[in-house]
């Protein structure tokens, strides 16, 4: 599958931390088999990129509400067509409203669904949360699945949305194996540069108001004197409520604790693990959460962990936290206080919550997730597969070789293939015509003294091959393609004549072609330059061709056909897509030139040369 990801949301905090862990444990579960591509604004680019070849990122310019909203409904619209993506994932309660592609939307914030939160919050947030809360309301109903990441939120969320329960999904994120107890080995200067020489409570979180820093920072006060000499309150975030965050500093000022209370800001991601697990103890005071990332991350570092008891809270934590009322400074100064005092409390905490936290794994999300996608594909009209490359060049196999010679190009793409490979791999030499059509090249292979092996999807293609010659072994692959009949390192050579840009599961495929490849030998190949002006024409009008109405299609044959072929022209790449892409199955490219044309001007091909690394011992 060829995955379209939807990341115009990542912008901080647990935006990015779903990202950073999605990311790689998608690519983990898939066994290879599909491909990813990540609209995400420029900025957040470099934080969420995993340096994985099969996840491509396609940076958007722009920032605010009014770019996210146009490149969310609009380009994200566009880029699904013209990838030819089966699939988009939208993780962040806002999709792509009417398109046409298949969707699974996933809800990660609950505030537009809190109506204490919005009652609270100013006009302007107010005006903000109808918005989005409208939005997500018609993202859930294009959708074909709705994904909520706790039991709570699936059950406050899901009445207000007006879709089908038979379409939600609930899976549970994981949570970075970074947080662990032992990282409190590392503490020593990340307190240092944040001033903490001595214990401290830890609370972290962005600065909003369900967060509830003013009723924490009251309970501290009140339960300091009670606690051992100093002991501070330290909490890391960003102040994206300018107005909130001076109202806590307003309150720490009326709390007279202005020397035990720390704001140490938006601290970064990788100092985080130590400052949790050296805390003498995490606490949550939020009330407005969906699936809190930050009470996972305080329970996994090994540190008593207290949280409000509004929310999923519960349902997340188990008996992996002790509870207190957000609202009620009382409550907590008490929480606090009966925790710090107990050790054998603390500690039996600590155990419940880490093997708690065990539950949460971004493997499990990942699988779950991944069986949510293949879900949605097979409901829908099956996208490009080998099935349909298949019908395509069944129905081309009687003209195929006719329309080539006649045009000229068949000569001039034999003259390319064969300079290459005799320069290379002189016969005679085992060579595969991957993708041989009705066996044009691999004749001419046969002529300079090459033993060739033909290979292909379509048995139209093939019965012409074997009626032109009879002295080839012509193979019928299967249709996903992902598994040849051959020997490993089989053949010194394979040539792929404008096949690679069809291929489903390219990644699988490339890997299968190095298996039988031998160690040294060299794939040639043509595939689509995607710099000529033809190709940059045809990306114009991959996603036009789609909107063009069924019954318009049907009455042009012509327009039918040049949509199948774009539709299954999938694997249009640059050329460093392409050598990122080889290079992780074991190819290392060796030469990308242009083709030349009939006219003697330049095709809208480009010719890679690649050489199979010396992988077998």
């Amino acid at each position: 599958m060829k995955i379209l990801i939807n990341a115009t949301s990542a912008r901080l905090g647990g935006g990015i931390t779903v990202f950073k862990n999605l990311l790689p444990a998608l690519v983990k579960a898939d066994g290879g088999a599909n491909e990813y591509v990540v609209a995400a604004l420029a900025d957040v680019v470099p934080a969420l990129d995993p340096g994985n070849p099969r996840i491509r990122f396609e940076p958007l310019r722009g920032k605010g509400l009014g770019a996210r909203l146009w490149w969310e409904q609009g380009g994200i619209r566009l880029r699904a067509m013209s990838e030819g993506a089966d699939l988009i994932f939208s993780p962040a309660n806002v999709g792509v409203i009417g398109s046409r592609t298949p969707q699974v939307l996933m809800f990660q914030n609950f505030a537009p669904y809190d109506a204490s939160v919005v009652e609270r919050a100013s006009p302007a947030k107010r005006r903000r949360f109808r918005v989005l809360k409208w939005m997500g309301a018609a993202s859930a109903r294009n959708a074909r699945r709705v994904v909520f990441i706790s039991r709570f939120a699936e059950h406050a969320i899901l009445p207000q949305l007006a879709t089908s329960p038979v379409r939600s999904r609930c899976i549970y994120l994981g949570h970075d194996v970074a947080f662990s107890p032992m990282a409190a080995k590392r503490a020593g200067p990340v307190k240092q540069r944040l001033g903490l020489a001595g214990p401290y409570i830890l609370s972290v979180s962005h600065f909003y108001h369900y967060k509830n820093f003013v009723e924490l920072v009251r309970g501290f006060a009140r339960a300091q004197p009670h606690l051992p000499r100093g002991v501070v309150l330290a909490i890391a975030g960003g102040e994206h409520e300018p107005e909130y965050a001076a109202r806590v500093r307003a309150t720490i000022r009326e709390e007279g604790v202005e020397s035990s209370v720390r704001l140490l800001g938006e601290v970064p991601y990788s100092d985080l693990p130590p400052l949790y697990a050296a805390a003498s103890l995490f606490v949550f005071p939020s009330s407005c959460e969906n699936f809190p990332n930050i009470l996972v991350e305080g329970m996994a570092s090994g540190v008593p962990t207290l949280a409000s008891r509004i929310g999923p809270m519960p349902e997340i934590a188990g008996e992996g936290a002790a509870y207190f009322d957000p609202f009620d400074p009382d409550d907590i100064a008490r929480v606090v206080l009966r925790v710090f005092g107990s050790a054998q409390e603390g500690a039996t905490l600590c155990a419940a919550a880490l093997s708690t936290v065990q539950r949460f794994s971004w493997d499990d999300t990942a699988r779950q997730l991944l069986g949510v996608f293949h879900e949605c594909v097979n409901e829908a009209k099956p996208a490009t597969t080998g099935e349909s490359v298949k019908d395509l060049f069944d129905a081309k196999a009687k003209t195929w070789t006719e329309k080539y010679a006649v045009q000229g190009s068949l000569r001039y793409r034999l003259r390319d293939f064969t300079t290459e490979l005799v320069d290379r791999t002189p016969p005679p030499a085992d060579v595969l015509d991957f993708g041989c059509g009705t066996g044009d090249l691999a004749r001419e292979l046969q002529r300079l003294g090459y033993h060739v092996r033909g290979t292909d999807v379509s048995d139209a293609m093939l019965t012409e091959a074997r009626r032109a010659s009879s002295q080839i072994a012509w193979t019928l692959l299967e249709a996903d393609w992902q598994k040849l009949p051959f020997e490993d390192g089989q053949f010194r050579a394979i040539v792929a004549s404008s096949v690679l840009e069809y291929v489903p599961h390219i990644e699988h495929v490339l890997g299968e072609l190095r298996r039988v490849l031998a160690d040294g030998g060299v794939l040639v190949a043509t595939i689509p330059d995607t710099l000529h002006w033809v190709r940059r024409a045809e990306a114009v009008a991959r996603p036009l061709t789609r909107v063009v109405s069924r019954a318009v299609r049907e009455r042009s044959g012509r327009l039918s056909e040049y949509r199948a072929y774009l539709t299954a022209s999938r694997n249009r790449f640059p050329k460093e897509r392409w050598a990122s892409l080889t290079s992780a199955a074991g190819l290392d490219l060796q030469l990308w030139r242009s083709t030349s044309s009939e006219k003697g001007g330049r095709a809208p091909l480009a010719m890679m040369v690649l050489k199979a690394k010396p992988l077998r011992t």
